[in-house]
């Protein structure tokens, strides 16, 4: 018998504070901004573990 993987997302909404990661935040609005202002393409990856907050981010 073949298991099946189901997945499902809890929506939090978006996330008032990221507690912890002024670093990433500046560096992340810091390439945002360059971005929009130069007008130029970026891609940027943003990985990691169930729950860590990607999804709040970019909200």
């Amino acid at each position: 018998m073949k298991s099946q993987h189901h997945s499902r997302r809890i929506e939090r909404g978006p996330a008032k504070y990221f507690h912890g990661r002024c670093e990433e935040l500046t560096s992340f609005q810091h390439l945002l901004r360059e971005t929009v202002q130069d007008q130029i393409g970026s891609n940027l990856l943003i990985q990691g573990p169930l729950g860590v907050g990607k999804s709040a981010l970019i909200d």
